[in-house]
């Protein structure tokens, strides 16, 4: 099956350590959602907008490992969606966050992975930019 990644699962050493065999496609684009940050990333529905992300040929056994890592069903939902890889539609297993998670700036060494994964698969990093660039900060007194 296929697997969009648009956060932590983009960068290749972290795939691999957590599904061994899975198989990068390359860049993709989920379209009519819009990339966030919650602590974690995460897209929503927003038409209009699209998601620059990574591809990935998965098995049962990967999915399952994923899904305890992205504590589905409580944390992260999951869908299959259209995604867009080299001008062809693909339906892939796809991440979103249950409803309520509030913005939040990540942590720099997660940010740090998801800037390498998007180097290494040509991924257009803007959106992470302009997601960060949406987080509310804190005025302290």
């Amino acid at each position: 099956m296929f697997y969009f990644a648009y956060g932590m699962n983009t960068n290749r050493s972290s795939m691999i350590w957590r599904c061994p065999g899975a198989v990068a496609f390359g860049a993709a684009r989920l379209r009519d959602h819009e990339f966030r940050f919650s602590y974690h990333a995460d897209v929503v529905a927003r038409a209009g907008e699209n998601v620059d992300g990574v591809l990935w040929l998965i098995d049962k056994d990967h999915l399952a490992d994923l899904d305890a890592l992205e504590g589905y069903p409580s944390y992260y939902g999951r869908a299959v969606l259209p995604v867009e890889y080299q001008g062809n539609i693909i339906m892939a297993e796809c991440y979103r966050m249950q409803p309520g998670n509030i913005d939040g700036g990540p942590g720099k060494g997660y940010l740090d992975m998801i800037f390498q994964g998007y180097q290494e698969h040509d991924v257009p990093n803007g959106q992470i930019w302009s997601a960060l660039s949406r987080i509310p900060t804190l005025i302290a007194d």
